[in-house]
């Protein structure tokens, strides 16, 4: 018995050290494709619901410790709320198994993940962590398709590959395996396929500018003399308030040095959680609509969708302190097929919407496309995530689905 226990608790060890590695910017981020494994590996052999919260909450708790470690840019807030993402979905996981069966727990654990990350990268402003979707972005030739589904379905994918793969190790029965390996195989290869014979979007045309550095700031320059610049807006909010403006200062100048105030457009949105009202400050720039926010308005995944869906061609994050992993701003652009000039301490970073980063960059060409898919009707599959989450576990506690 003891062996056992010894066992289970150093595969979640395990399964820590691999997801963490997941989330640093390097080709380690690979491994989150069987990052999960030991963990399904280790709740198949445990029945106790006590010992799946501990070896849940000690995963959690190694992983956001070793992600702080490694140099995975991620505040402490942050890491609060990614212990809850790396946590719960077990726990709901061994209860789905053990009152249910393992192919409803899997379903279990795949739309609770996904529904928690859904959550942060929507509301929580702080508490804002990483998506597993956002692992691969340094190979951005694996994910075009980021532009139709987002970020999500890169979840969903990382899910799927792992559970495959722990079924092909442990699987329910022997004839199981073979079908694991066949069905793994064609989950893992159909979307690497589908990025490779993405079409990219249509140019409704394009223009030119140059950035330079003044006084510590970043400032766009257009072919017409005009200069665009703003500082960042610190929102000290756990929770994102969109009442706030997204930048302060945002002005555009001209050749004789004159400035003009950029004004806020406020929008009336509609979600899930109701109708509130969202700034967006966006500059007519050479006759380019240019997008401009702050540090922490990049990190809420449906802002930068409605600056793409007021037909933005570019998107200018402005930043004096804060730190972004560089994964999201990928993700961002990508999904909303936009091109993100990333301004930090006189420094600036650009990432096209091919996914490619460009540091210390000068001259830039601004692009209009048309909106994607996922900018249009936004992350389908989180949503969804909601509704299956909230429907099994509302089952498991009236009814169970079916009996064993």
């Amino acid at each position: 018995m003891k062996k056992s226990v010894l066992f289970t608790l150093g595969l979640s060890l395990i399964g820590a050290l691999l997801l963490a590695l997941c989330f640093v910017d390097n080709w380690s981020s690979m491994l989150c494709f069987v990052a999960l494994v030991p963990m399904m590996i280790a709740l198949k052999q445990s029945s106790s619901f006590l010992l799946t919260v501990i070896m849940a909450a000690l995963n959690a708790t190694l992983t956001v410790l070793l992600m702080r470690l490694i140099g995975t840019e991620i505040t402490f807030e942050a890491s609060i709320g990614q212990f809850f993402i790396f946590s719960l979905p077990w726990v709901f996981y061994h209860h789905i198994r053990i009152r249910h069966n393992e192919k409803l727990a899997y379903l279990a654990l795949v739309s609770s993940w996904i529904f928690l990350e859904w959550l942060a990268a929507q509301y929580f402003g702080k508490w804002h962590g990483l998506q597993l979707g956002h692992c691969f972005t340094n190979v951005p030739y694996l994910v075009k398709w980021f532009g139709f589904l987002g970020v999500s379905a890169g979840s969903l994918w990382i899910l799927a590959i792992n559970i495959h793969i722990s079924r092909i190790i442990l699987p329910a029965q022997s004839f199981t395996r073979k079908h694991a390996i066949i069905n793994g195989i064609l989950v893992m290869i159909l979307p690497v396929l589908a990025s490779f014979f993405w079409p990219d979007a249509e140019k409704s045309g394009n223009s030119s500018a140059t950035t330079k550095e003044v006084n510590g700031k970043i400032l766009l320059l257009s072919e017409n003399d005009k200069s665009l610049s703003a500082n960042e807006l610190k929102i000290d909010h756990s929770i994102y308030n969109s009442v706030f403006d997204t930048v302060r200062n945002a002005s555009i100048g001209d050749k004789e040095g004159k400035k003009t105030a950029v004004l806020s457009k406020i929008l009336r949105v509609g979600h899930i959680g109701g109708i509130k009202n969202q700034h967006l400050i966006i500059a007519d720039f050479d006759n380019r609509r240019i997008g401009l926010l702050n540090a922490n308005s990049m990190l809420r995944a449906d802002l930068v969708r409605l600056y793409a869906l007021e037909k933005c061609a570019f998107l200018i994050c402005y930043t004096e302190a804060a730190s972004i992993p560089r994964q999201i701003l990928r993700s961002r652009a990508i999904e909303n097929n936009i091109d993100i000039l990333f301004v930090q301490k006189g420094h600036s970073s650009l990432f096209l919407k091919s996914g490619e980063e460009i540091i210390g960059v000068n001259e830039i060409k601004i692009e209009t496309k048309k909106p994607g898919f996922f900018t249009l009707y936004g992350d389908l599959i989180g949503r969804l995530s909601i509704f299956v989450s909230l429907w099994m576990l509302l089952g498991s506690i009236v009814k169970p689905f079916r009996k064993k």
